[in-house]
């Protein structure tokens, strides 16, 4: 609880507490005689106890939750030793419990409110059983009278501010969850903010370059006479700098409709194989141009449960990038397993391979991992975030393998076909 206070309001606590013990030895020096001499000493050494506390707790010497519980129970020790003294002192009887009537709750509220309930509860037995046992001991008719009324008096009140943080501590908790909640939605929203302004950087810079490529390319073929060859080569270069902005853009798009939710998952039965032969087929011109063997082994009878679109995505995604990062002549391979309820779909490669650093980042972020291919193909570092998100909407996990100069293996589970009813 004391946390909840500020640290001006905490202080005024103990000057609180202080000035209440103060009073008891102010009242017993007013009414000082032959036979009191001990009782002073007590309240003395009580008293310079507490503003000994106060000063270190001031001076940040002493943990103030610590100071707290200590100035708290020795002003009670001082309240029980003062009070004990005037049972024995007639003429201040009716002082007496006036005095406690008042100061009594407010030692339980001042505990309740710095310490916390357990202490309380501990403080209001004490003064509810030895106080009331002091008055019937006194043999004052009088104070015997009040007994119960301390009792009664000192119980109600520990109730009636237990109940009081019980309420408090149940806002408090509900604020706390709220405030939670709200750090949750800042740092989410901060790291969607940091990730569209890493990927636009990403993504103009790698559109800038293809755009210029084909823009100052077309500009030379239709300034320039040049033989045949020339022009064939140059129509290559367009071709592939098209292919790279169709790519980056397409995969942009994706990416927006689903982070604005619009792009809804419709699962259905798919033959898996089928799949990667259309995959591979879009993929074909990618990989003759650099002489790559594409080898679809995928089980010809297995299916899953997705959706199409997402897992037409994802494999195009993956087996692009396998094309982009492997060598000249080089192989990929596409397989699957089943495993329990889920197939698993592999596309391995023989290429360059993934650094150890790369591999923990390449499906957080878009900055620092973006690298050009064997042949300086381009890529923003989209289409395996993209990857991550379409195989998680399908409801199944992706993951990577890889060596440097070895090659790279991805994985990602798809729920295997559901059975029609």
């Amino acid at each position: 609880m004391v946390m909840y206070f500020p640290k001006n309001v905490r202080h005024l606590f103990i000057f609180a507490t202080c000035a209440i013990l103060s009073g008891y030895v102010l009242d017993t020096i007013v009414f000082y005689d032959v036979f009191s001499r001990f009782i002073n000493i007590i309240n003395a050494i009580v008293f310079a106890t507490n503003l000994i506390i106060l000063l270190l707790v001031l001076n940040n010497k002493v943990n103030i939750e610590i100071g707290y519980l200590i100035i708290i129970y020795t002003t009670l020790s001082g309240i029980l030793v003062v009070s004990i003294y005037d049972l024995f002192n007639g003429a201040l009887i009716t002082h007496l419990l006036v005095r406690n009537i008042i100061l009594f709750p407010l030692v339980i509220y001042t505990i309740g409110f710095v310490v916390n309930k357990k202490q309380m509860v501990y403080a209001s037995v004490v003064i509810a059983v030895l106080f009331p046992a002091v008055l019937l001991a006194s043999g004052v008719h009088m104070l015997m009278d009040f007994a119960p009324f301390v009792s009664i008096m000192t119980v109600l009140s520990a109730l009636a501010m237990n109940l009081f943080l019980s309420s408090l501590e149940k806002s408090i908790e509900e604020n706390l969850i709220k405030e939670r909640e709200l750090a949750d939605k800042n740092s989410e929203l901060e790291l969607l903010n940091k990730n569209k302004n890493n990927l636009l950087s990403v993504i103009s810079h790698d559109l800038i370059g293809p755009i210029g490529v084909t823009q100052q390319t077309v500009k030379y073929l239709m300034e320039e006479e040049l033989p045949e060859e020339d022009k064939k080569f140059l129509i290559q270069i367009v071709d592939s700098s098209l292919d790279n902005i169709y790519n980056v853009l397409n995969n942009l798009l994706l990416w927006a409709r689903n982070e604005q939710g619009v792009m809804k998952s419709t699962p259905e039965n798919l033959n898996v194989h089928s799949i990667v032969c259309d995959t591979i087929s879009f993929l074909r011109k990618e990989a003759q141009v650099k002489s790559i063997c594409i080898s679809n082994a995928v089980i010809p009878s297995i299916k899953s449960y997705s959706d199409k679109l997402l897992l037409e995505t994802t494999l195009r995604n993956l087996v692009s990038n396998a094309i982009k990062y492997t060598n000249e002549n080089g192989s990929i391979w596409i397989t699957s397993t089943i495993v329990e309820n889920m197939c698993v779909i592999s596309v391995k490669d023989n290429g360059i391979g993934i650094s150890e650093e790369n591999k923990k980042r390449i499906f957080v972020d878009y900055k620092g991992i973006t690298r050009l291919g064997t042949k300086n193909e381009k890529g923003s570092g989209l289409g395996l975030k993209i990857c991550k998100e379409f195989v998680q909407k399908n409801g199944g996990e992706i993951w990577v393998k890889s060596e440097i100069g070895i090659g790279t293996e991805f994985l990602f589970s798809i729920p295997k076909e559901k059975n029609e009813v």
